[in-house]
């Protein structure tokens, strides 16, 4: 598999430096909010001294939203909650995209509302005063799956979703401007071309704070689907580049990290399989032409969760303990059902093992 190796102070500096800046507001936080390592329903805050996680999704009824937090303080970890927060939204669709606002501490999140072809991205938030629900964002009527969030080095908030005839879409909000705007939405692939439904979001670093995307595409499939990347440099969007091509990737949400592993950090990707269990990617961003790879060097293989079938998938890369950081996922299956796997990074064999979900 790929070599380990600290990912290049480079590939952080500008979310470092913007992060040090910052102190958030909430008493029981870390001195500064870390910048957000995806963009799914899972993330490692600053509350606690190690840093607790963070899961927040759908209440199967459509009424507001389920948040637990894990206190990774606490001996053997325990998940709290959950807590049922904004009630008042309704016809809450899974899954949710929440992060960790670098400029004051609060959690913020994007979810789908309504059904499909009318499902709506709503942006909701919790500051010192509780759970609130924002705004739609302008354009995101006509959505597909989840709107994947994070917060770029700029402090503004990036968006991209997939939606019914119009392909892959990418909002921002500027942070910086009174009101916080939310932009127009802006296409990445048009319509016609590939049909999308889940969407994973990061900015990388060592390659200018470039947005990289992997989306799941049907393809014209009527069962199964397929991982394709897409980038944005300082020329526009490109891609895709297939990351699968045979059709054994389940309809549903990936997950996208950049982890430590290489010199330049590389790429890492969990998905859902059409016949049960989870896969990984990676991309060797060290190796000329950055190719991707399945984790265990062969396609269609299960990395973990075996004979479970799971839709949603979130992946952090957390830190605290020792070693370089394990890969942390919360799986969910179509009923809302979930499953936490862990990958010990810090042994040589990289093992997946499987704890208490919330």
């Amino acid at each position: 598999m790929h070599k380990r190796g600290w990912q290049s102070a480079l590939a952080v500096l500008g979310l470092i430096l913007t992060a040090l800046a910052v102190t958030p507001a909430t008493a029981n936080a870390a001195p500064r909010p870390l910048p957000a390592t995806s963009s799914g329903s899972l993330i490692q805050s600053t509350f606690g001294k190690r840093g607790n996680f963070e899961y927040v999704t759908a209440d199967n009824t459509g009424v507001g939203l389920l948040h637990w937090w894990r206190d990774n303080d606490a001996p053997g970890n325990p998940w709290r909650g959950p807590e049922h927060v904004l009630k008042s939204l309704t016809g809450v669709q899974r899954p949710i995209s929440i992060i960790q606002n670098r400029q004051n501490g609060n959690l913020e999140g994007i979810a789908p509302v309504g059904r499909a072809p009318h499902t709506e991205l709503r942006h909701f938030y919790r500051d010192k005063n509780g759970w609130h629900v924002g705004v739609t964002l302008p354009g995101a009527t006509s959505m597909y799956g989840n709107g994947a969030l994070i917060q770029s080095a700029s402090g503004n908030f990036e968006v991209v979703a997939a939606s019914f005839g119009h392909g892959l879409m990418h909002w921002w909000r500027n942070n910086h401007a009174a009101g916080n705007p939310w932009s127009a939405p802006t296409f990445i692939q048009p319509s016609g071309k590939q049909d999308f439904s889940g969407v994973a979001l990061i900015q990388s670093g060592n390659f200018g704070g470039n947005l990289d995307v992997v989306a799941t595409t049907r393809n014209g499939r009527v069962i199964g689907a397929d991982l394709a990347h897409f980038y944005r440099d300082g020329h526009g969007w490109h891609g895709p580049t297939m990351l699968t091509k045979s059709g054994f990737v389940r309809i549903g949400t990936p997950a996208l990290v950049q982890s430590t592993f290489g010199k330049r950090g590389n790429f890492e990707v969990a998905a859902p399989y059409v016949g049960g269990g989870v896969g990984i990617w990676y991309r060797n961003n060290d190796a000329s032409g950055y190719p991707w790879s399945p984790g265990n060097l062969r396609d269609n293989t299960v990395e973990f969760g075996n004979g479970t079938t799971y839709q949603n998938i979130s992946m952090i890369q957390s830190h605290g303990w020792n070693g370089p950081g394990n890969f942390d996922v919360i799986a969910q299956q179509p009923n809302g059902a979930r499953g936490e796997y862990w990958r010990d990074n810090a042994s040589s064999k990289l093992p997946w093992h499987q704890s208490t979900a919330p």
